[in-house]
């Protein structure tokens, strides 16, 4: 593990890179759903025409829809952990020109890695206030990490 990481990463760019990854996970999981409720009333439209007029949806359109809510769910995950792990940034982070890296490795993370830093950082969203904690952590911290980095091994880092 290191000591000190190089040129740990500023709040305000952790921030700003969250923002703005946030707004895109957000288009993408809209854009998952959108398309699956589209698909689900075009099969009620023309494989069930007796729903059309119907306060129900039919039961492949149910399955449509559950099917989009999954993928959704999938596209979220992928978007805050899969970049992590291959470049040690998301979109977010490469434009405020900062990335992950593992503790001990000072690599990428691995993917159980970042899906660990993922589920651990969305877990303390739920209850708001360990969401604000765990994003004010790194301001106090004497590594720059957050609560979700310490869980995971990782920092975030300049470059």
């Amino acid at each position: 593990m290191f000591p000190q990481p190089p040129e740990v990463a500023s709040w305000g760019r952790r921030v700003a890179a969250f923002l703005i990854d946030s707004v895109l996970a957000q288009v993408l999981t809209f854009g998952v759903i959108l398309i699956g409720t589209l698909v689900a009333a075009l099969v009620d439209n023309i494989a069930y025409p007796e729903y059309i007029h119907s306060d129900t949806m039919s039961p492949a359109a149910i399955t449509i829809v559950l099917t989009a809510l999954f993928a959704a769910f999938a596209t979220a995950i992928a978007y805050w952990s899969l970049p992590h792990a291959k470049w040690g940034k998301t979109i977010g982070k490469w434009m405020l020109g900062i990335r992950v890296i593992a503790a001990n490795t000072g690599t990428p993370p691995s993917v159980g890695r970042a899906l660990g830093r993922y589920f651990f950082f969305a877990l303390l969203s739920f209850p708001m206030i360990t969401f604000f904690v765990d994003c004010l952590w790194p301001l106090w911290d004497s590594r720059g990490q957050s609560l979700h980095d310490k869980v995971a091994g990782t920092y975030v880092i300049r470059g």
